[in-house]
């Protein structure tokens, strides 16, 4: 009898420990089904890949709409591209139509990122993937300069904008333009036949220098003399020229210019 309780025993023990194995497998699988759940699979880079942010709203926008004044009044200015090499994974590049610089990386997060300084910075926020970024200025309350409160946008992009005018006057204003008295052309490389004695022409894209504040071209002589200055503009396929009039206040200072009259209503012919 005495053998029988002890096998009995036994056996019950080893029963209790057999289900608690199993309860606590059924907890563990629960566990990381409830994991699952509440957790989506979400994966950071250490570090930012290699590449070039744009902002499109001003990059692609400009083009798309024909019209660079439009859109310059923006970070563009300053940052038009974001660029980042991870040879030098201290630093990020800001290229812009009116300054360039280097800023020094400081890094918050997996995908936040200060560049600057604790006076003044911009804060960097990339997607999981760093095939966006968006940024917003931070400023040091004890100085006179406020921040931007804007938050812009960037998205990378293969694409190789080297040099700014030479872009948009690739896409916007080169090619051959007629009507019935007169044939025009605007040249890749900036040279122009059909307007008056012009050679050459500069396409203005600094906003600053947008005065007055309308999409304009310089145009030159053989010699490299300017000319004249136009304003240009779109009205759907038809491009219109006008010649812009400088108006001085009475100490011979710049007061504001005008558009005058359309000196030429060309259609682009390729």
């Amino acid at each position: 009898m005495k053998q029988f309780l002890t096998l009995f025993l036994l056996f019950s023990l080893l029963v209790s420990c057999n289900q608690e194995v199993k309860n606590k497998k059924i907890n563990k699988k629960e566990a990381e089904k409830r994991n699952k759940v509440q957790r989506p699979n979400i994966s950071y880079s250490n570090k930012i890949s290699t590449g070039k942010w744009y902002f499109l709203p001003y990059t692609d926008s400009t083009i798309i709409n024909k019209s660079i004044f439009k859109y310059s009044q923006s970070c563009a200015s300053f940052a038009y591209m974001i660029s980042y090499d991870s040879s030098n994974p201290d630093s990020i590049f800001f290229k812009g139509y009116h300054e360039e610089t280097m800023m020094p990386l400081i890094k918050r997060s997996d995908t936040i990122f200060w560049a600057g300084d604790t006076i003044q910075h911009w804060e960097i926020t990339f997607n999981n993937d760093f095939s966006s970024l968006q940024f917003q200025e931070y400023m040091d309350k004890s100085y006179a300069h406020k921040a931007d409160p804007r938050l812009f946008q960037f998205a990378k992009s293969v694409k190789e904008i080297q040099n700014l005018a030479i872009y948009f006057n690739k896409f916007i204003l080169a090619g051959a333009y007629k009507n019935e008295q007169s044939k025009v052309r605007f040249t890749d490389k900036f040279e122009v036949v059909g307007i008056d004695n012009a050679a050459t022409y500069e396409l203005v894209i600094d906003f600053w220098e947008m005065v007055p504040q309308m999409d304009l071209i310089n145009l030159f002589d053989k010699k490299g003399e300017l000319l004249k200055q136009l304003n240009w503009e779109y009205d759907g396929e038809i491009l219109k020229l006008r010649n812009v009039r400088q108006i001085y206040d009475k100490d011979g200072d710049f007061d504001r210019g005008v558009a005058e009259d359309i000196i030429y209503e060309l259609k682009k012919i390729k």
